[in-house]
């Protein structure tokens, strides 16, 4: 399939803007919260094509259930990272010691 031949870069994209984004989380810029957006939805796409293959038969890549739990989780975690930018936009997350490098209100 195409995407099976995607898979390599599909996936180390996506472990580079992972691990970029975990860099800012740790030094508290709030633009991680971006990246983790773009990650979360470029993973719910890439599960809900393999989803699809599956139940086309043109995949043999794990399980449909394997697909339809990691779209399930995706969108917890997109949902997180929705929540996480509003809270730290909005200086709430300075108790926790998450405010922006920029001081930014």
């Amino acid at each position: 399939s195409m995407v099976h031949g995607q898979l390599p870069y599909f996936d180390s994209i996506n472990f580079v803007v992972s691990f970029i984004a975990q860099l800012l989380y740790i030094l508290k810029y709030q633009e991680n919260w971006s990246l983790w957006i773009i990650v979360n939805g470029a993973n719910i796409i890439y599960w809900s094509i393999l989803a699809v293959q599956t139940m086309m038969g043109a995949n043999h890549i794990g399980s449909l259930g394997a697909s339809l739990s990691q779209i399930a989780l995706q969108f917890a975690l997109l949902f997180n990272s929705l929540y996480a930018t509003k809270v730290w936009a909005s200086g709430e997350a300075d108790n926790e010691g998450g405010a922006g490098k920029d001081g930014d209100k």
